[in-house]
């Protein structure tokens, strides 16, 4: 789903959505006697699957649609205004390698807050927290369930391109 929801020419609130998902599923097979003449033996498929969804309000601005920059709302006199500032939230629900016996499988939970600040229609700085859930660990760090971090991203746009994306 994408796509605008509202749009006004003075400040507002609007938002923007959206949902993707994916599943896929690997055939496997492996040689077992190193032979290219004699048959692959066949090993259980892996099944992965995975769903994304954001939500975004533009709390000071024009609305905008999912992919593109919101608008900085505009001012009586033709000055700058102070740019739009949006907040989204984002979910995301992984779960890889599953129903093949020689697979561990890894499920992971996430989400994150995002504070935009976009102070041209080119340039847009964000804070962004995320948090990660693994109802099973990851093998590299075995005692972990939980994983967070703070990041700060700066961007910059020509047309509907990012140059300069941080962390």
């Amino acid at each position: 789903m994408r796509g605008p929801w509202r749009r006004r020419s003075r400040p507002s609130c609007g938002s923007a959505t959206a949902l993707e998902g994916a599943l896929a599923r690997e055939e496997r097979s492996r040689d077992d006697d190193g032979n290219p003449d004699t048959p692959r033996q066949a090993l259980a498929p892996i099944v992965s699957a995975g769903l994304h969804a954001e939500l975004a309000w533009v709390v000071v601005g024009v609305p905008r649609a999912v992919g593109e920059g919101p608008r900085g709302a505009p001012s009586t006199d033709g000055s700058w205004a102070g740019g739009a500032l949006e907040l989204a939230v984002r979910g995301e629900l992984l779960g890889l390698g599953h129903q093949a016996p020689d697979v561990s499988p890894g499920d992971v939970l996430s989400g994150a807050l995002c504070i935009r600040w976009f102070p041209t229609d080119f340039v847009a700085a964000a804070l962004v927290a995320h948090a990660t859930g693994y109802p099973t660990s990851p093998h590299d760090l075995p005692e972990e369930h939980v994983t967070w971090d703070v990041a700060v991203r700066l961007s910059a746009f020509w047309g509907q391109t990012a140059l300069f994306v941080g962390p």
